[in-house]
């Protein structure tokens, strides 16, 4: 659905749009999403229009293992050494993967993500964003 914000209205697929009409209003809102907007605190037009993201993902050039330090959100590029494990804690599932180069290893831990366990592949290269320590 197209919107263009002109004059101080909206305008979607060439219907005039006030401002503080609910969201109900734009085609394919239904109660069953507008409930879910509600939520978010949305529930006009101008809250939607309102409404950013609490964070934005800023991709950056991969390092490797050896350059890792404490406390920085990075991304990795490496290969994974040891085979990859699938645990259960009563309410959580971890699967972790191992990265390891030039002595230094680096534990990677997802929580209830069982499906990771089939995806990831022992001695595969990737690529893991948004890595902490």
């Amino acid at each position: 659905m197209f919107v263009q914000k002109l004059c101080g209205h909206l305008f979607c697929t060439g219907e005039k749009w006030k401002k503080q009409e609910s969201i109900r209003n734009l085609k394919g809102i239904g109660e069953k999403t507008e409930k879910l907007f509600h939520i978010l605190g949305i529930d006009t037009i101008q809250d939607l229009l309102d409404y950013y993201p609490r964070e934005y993902e800023q991709y950056r050039i991969p390092v490797s293992v050896s350059m890792v330090r404490a406390g920085e959100k990075i991304a990795v590029l490496g290969k994974i050494t040891q085979s990859i494990s699938l645990r259960n804690t009563g309410r959580l599932t971890l699967v972790t993967a191992t990265l390891k180069e030039a002595g230094r290893e680096l534990q990677l831990t997802w929580y209830n993500m069982a499906f990771l366990k089939k995806t990831l592949v022992f001695g595969g290269y990737l690529y893991f964003s948004r890595c902490g320590i």
